[in-house]
């Protein structure tokens, strides 16, 4: 669909896919589409621009003439090919950008979708306000099913509205928050302890006996705590420090103190940099480890710091678990669509 400058999309483009959500679910017979008319009033557009779009309906075959009728009809020899319509919103929905982690859901996502011929699909991605009631754009595209990346808070009650309607809509959590609100139905979930286990496991194979947490107190880190504990590591309150602007005050004071072998940092830009420059500036600190999850921006961090002794954990990452949400979103979107009145409690991956 052509979308001009505010993504509102053209008025030809509304009436052709209106046309083609009908066809996708004509039978084996041709059958009568609405008239010029019907569209003009149902549009509020001219009859120009209402036969502009059954012209090119008409020039892909999608819509016949029968000899001896007046109007166009449906044609069955190209419904099962007509593709269907989904939407896809990220984060607040007012972004038309996708950061690598909703990049890799994505990704996972279309290929499962690709891989079930049965029904095509055509992918619409939205723009709208905090807030917003989505259910004109849902209708002004002819939406049959919506996937939502990384819904903001705000986006909730929205979500909640579609999954009381039974409309097919999933979404895949926020990747990075454990304490971030979440939809209550058709929804993927991460499983944060499983980055923790991944972090205590790496330190207790090293055999690091003095670490600092830097990053939140949240499920990864309890996750983390408790198996480092129960495999008698421990780690001090005084070690961990949740605030980025307190890097720079907090960490020197305990590597003079303690003698601290590694450094755990959370996936924050900030965060991340404040512990690097710290490393890199004083040679003193090179026999320390710094641990952070592998990213494209870790991977150029260790790059930009060579002076940096920097381990990437690979397993448990958010990457990787977009990936599979996204493919396990799609497996979810087909069993909403094919089975309306279903509905899934939130999978945690």
């Amino acid at each position: 669909m052509n979308t001009p400058q505010g993504g509102k999309p053209l008025k030809t483009d509304i009436i052709v896919h209106y046309l083609l959500s009908r066809i996708s679910r004509s039978g084996t017979e041709p059958e009568p589409l609405p008239t010029e008319m019907e569209l003009c009033n149902r549009f509020q557009v001219s009859r120009v621009t209402v036969r502009r779009a059954i012209q090119i309906l008409e020039d892909d075959g999608d819509i016949i003439r029968l000899p001896g009728r007046r109007g166009a009809f449906t044609n069955p020899a190209a419904a099962r090919s007509v593709p269907h319509a989904a939407g896809v919103i990220v984060a607040s929905g007012s972004t038309f950008s996708l950061d690598h982690d909703n990049s890799m859901a994505l990704s996972g996502f279309l290929k499962k979708m690709s891989g079930n011929d049965s029904v095509p699909w055509y992918y619409f991605y939205l723009s709208v306000r905090p807030g917003e009631d989505i259910e004109p754009l849902i209708a002004a595209h002819h939406l049959e099913a919506l996937l939502w990346l990384s819904p903001a808070a705000e986006a909730l009650p929205e979500l909640k509205k579609l999954a009381d309607r039974h409309f097919p809509a999933v979404s895949i959590g926020y990747p990075s928050d454990s304490n971030y609100p979440v939809p209550a139905k058709n929804t993927i979930l991460r499983d944060f302890s499983l980055f923790g286990k991944e972090l205590a496991g790496e330190m207790l194979r090293q055999g690091f006996r003095c670490p600092v947490y830097c990053g939140n107190r949240n499920i990864t880190f309890e996750s983390f705590q408790r198996i480092a504990a129960e495999n008698g590591l421990d780690i001090p309150a005084e070690n961990v420090i949740e605030k980025s602007a307190m890097i720079e005050e907090k960490l020197p004071e305990i590597l003079k103190q303690k003698n601290v072998d590694v450094i755990y940092s959370s996936g924050s830009g900030s965060r991340y940099l404040a512990v690097l420059r710290l490393l890199s500036s004083h040679p003193e600190y090179a026999g320390i480890t710094l641990l952070m999850e592998r990213s494209p921006a870790t991977v150029q961090h260790q790059r930009d710091f060579p002076g940096v002794k920097i381990v990437l954990l690979s397993k448990a990452t958010t990457s990787a678990y977009m990936y599979r949400a996204g493919e396990r979103a799609a497996s979810i979107l087909w069993r909403l669509y094919r089975e309306p009145w279903s509905e899934f409690s939130p999978i945690v991956l």
